[in-house]
């Protein structure tokens, strides 16, 4: 399993219940013909990309993959940049999706504060999701939003916070921050 690893900036969000959701770019990315993702039923079940058009039989191969960071139900421990675990925590959700498709609700779940700039600045007047969006790009790149790539989705719930170097030993600490993928 590849670990979950945190920017030290998101981590107090995390402990204190803001940030339940991350999201983290599909390696590799699937073809441009793939529009959506079905879950194959059972325990280990995988994840099937749809294309459309359909692809004639001779080109047709059916694409599957396991998430690298866990399966529902699991507890799965949270690292900081550094590689220090700082929480356990139970996966309550996974989905795939377009990074573009992220709603507002999920913008709060990753949590983005409104109209705060990862480095705490205020934007007055910017909507949420624009908000992750550049957080999004200063995280990786400044077309990081515009390629659209499709994400895991994942939802979480903390179980255990571990011992962790205290607020005040974090560099960047008490800053709310917009925190898309590993930030």
């Amino acid at each position: 399993m590849q670990p979950l690893r945190f920017d030290r900036n998101v981590i107090d969000d995390i402990l204190e219940g803001r940030k339940v959701q991350t999201r983290r770019i599909l390696k590799p990315q699937p073809t441009d013909a793939t529009v959506a993702w079905l879950r194959e039923v059972g325990p280990n079940g995988k994840w099937i990309a749809v294309e459309d058009p359909v692809p004639p039989p001779s080109r047709r191969r059916i694409r599957r993959m396991s998430c690298p960071y866990g399966e529902p139900g699991q507890s799965i421990p949270l690292y900081d940049d550094s590689g220090v675990s700082f929480a356990q925590v139970l996966l309550i959700g996974l989905r795939i999706q377009r990074l573009q498709d992220i709603s507002e609700a999920d913008v709060a779940a990753e949590g983005c504060a409104r109209g705060h700039s990862a480095h705490g600045g205020f934007l007055p007047g910017i909507p949420m999701k624009s908000v992750f969006a550049l957080a999004w790009c200063e995280l990786y790149g400044a077309r990081a939003w515009a390629v659209n790539p499709w994400v895991w989705a994942l939802e979480f719930r903390l179980e255990k916070a571990l011992p962790w170097p205290a607020s005040g030993d974090a560099p960047d600490s008490g800053s709310r921050s917009a925190a898309p993928g590993n930030r």
